[in-house]
């Protein structure tokens, strides 16, 4: 399984939450956060957590 499809399997587990220490506990890089927001897939709503469109904070 690559990256992405971890992530979002771990954002469709979590309600759409995710944070930078989830990525750091399953050895994510977090070079993958950056690129998800610039792409729009990943909001950023304070430091180190992260939703995605669908995610409610």
């Amino acid at each position: 399984m690559d990256y992405i499809n971890k992530i979002k399997e771990k954002l469709k587990n979590n309600g759409g939450v995710i944070t930078s220490k989830e990525f750091t506990r399953s050895n994510i890089p977090t070079i993958y956060l950056t690129r998800m927001v610039k792409t729009g897939e990943l909001i950023r709503i304070d430091r180190g957590i992260y939703i995605n469109s669908s995610g409610d904070y």
